[in-house]
């Protein structure tokens, strides 16, 4: 998995001279703009084959989900960019007297 600030880098370095974004660039600046990205904003993208950028973003670390509902017989889509999970520092008691904290 990867950070927003990683996604961010991913989305300039796939930025040509002129600025026009790629197209697994596009896909991931629309993952970053909101929770979750229905598969119709992501066809406004006009991209035809985006599950095999999908795919590559995936490979290049990002964690992409989707989900799928069936309603009233129609299936829709979303597609969700996870988070990295927080890290979380040592608890004191796991630093030792040489980090300035003593155990329990």
């Amino acid at each position: 998995m990867r950070s927003r600030t990683d996604a961010e880098s991913y989305i300039r370095a796939e930025t040509d001279s002129r600025g026009k974004l790629s197209q697994r660039a596009r896909i991931l600046q629309l993952l970053l703009s909101a929770p979750e990205i229905t598969l119709p904003a992501i066809l406004d993208l006009r991209i035809s084959q985006f599950g095999s950028r999908i795919k590559e973003l995936r490979g290049a670390g990002f964690d992409i989900r989707n989900r799928t509902e069936r309603m009233d017989g129609i299936v829709r889509s979303w597609y969700r960019l996870v988070p990295d999970p927080p890290v979380d520092p040592l608890p004191e008691y796991q630093l030792g007297p040489l980090f300035g904290a003593s155990r329990p």
